[in-house]
C-alpha cells in the first residue's frame, strides 16, 4: 500500500504512513492516484486557458472600440476596419475590420433639402430603384425608411432620412452586414 501524500510504500496492515503519518486507506491504488493528479492538472490548465481567453476577448473588444467624431455627428461602434470621409458627397463611409461595407452617414444643414417631401426622397436618385418606403421613427425622430436596389450593381441598401437639430440626416446601411444595425444604433447627431 502506498501513501497518497508522500508515495511511501507501507505494509497492508498499517493505518498510518510510516514516513509522514497520513491516514491510509486499504483500497488505495497508486495508479488511481497518478490518474487523479493528471486530471487535476488538466482541469487547472483548462480553467487557466478559459480565463486567459476571456481576458484577451475583453481587452481586444475594448481596444477595438472606436468613436468617430465629425462636426455634425459621432458614431461609437466596435471593430471599425476603416472610416472614409467623402467631402464631395458629405458622406462618411464605415467598413468592418474585414473590409465589408457597413454603411454611410451624412448630417448636413441644407435649407433646400429640409423642404423635400417623402415622395421626393424616394425618387431623388436615378441610380437606384426604390423597393419600398415607409414612415418610421429613427433614433427617436420621425423619418423615412427606404429599401432600395442599385441599378448599377444590383446591391441592396436601407436608407433612413430624418431631420434633427436643423440638419438633414441620411444613414445608408448594408443589410447584408450584421454590423449595420450597430452602426445605426450608435449614431449621435450633434
Amino acid at each position: 500500500m502506498y501513501c497518497p501524500k508522500c508515495g511511501e510504500k507501507n505494509e497492508p496492515q498499517n493505518q498510518f504512513c510510516k514516513k509522514c503519518g497520513t491516514p491510509l486507506k486499504k483500497d488505495h491504488n497508486p495508479n488511481y492516484q497518478k490518474k487523479y493528479k493528471r486530471l487535476q492538472y488538466l482541469i487547472i490548465i483548462i480553467l487557466l486557458l478559459l480565463i486567459g481567453g476571456i481576458i484577451i476577448s475583453f481587452t481586444t473588444y475594448n481596444l477595438a472600440s472606436t468613436t468617430y467624431t465629425s462636426n455634425n455627428f459621432t458614431v461609437e461602434h466596435p471593430m471599425f476596419g476603416k472610416v472614409i470621409e467623402n467631402p464631395q458627397t458629405q458622406f462618411t463611409d464605415f467598413y468592418s475590420a474585414n473590409g465589408t461595407y457597413i454603411g454611410s452617414v451624412s448630417a448636413i444643414h441644407d435649407e433646400k433639402l429640409s423642404e423635400t417631401s417623402a415622395d421626393d426622397w424616394t425618387t431623388s436618385n436615378s441610380e437606384t430603384r426604390v423597393d419600398n418606403s415607409q414612415s418610421v421613427n429613427v433614433l427617436g425622430n420621425p423619418g423615412l425608411e427606404i429599401n432600395e436596389t442599385s441599378l448599377t450593381d444590383n446591391s441592396h441598401s436601407t436608407v433612413f432620412i430624418f431631420n434633427k437639430n436643423d440638419k438633414i440626416v441620411r444613414i445608408t446601411l448594408n443589410p447584408e452586414n450584421p454590423d449595420s444595425t450597430n452602426l445605426l444604433n450608435s449614431v449621435k447627431i450633434k
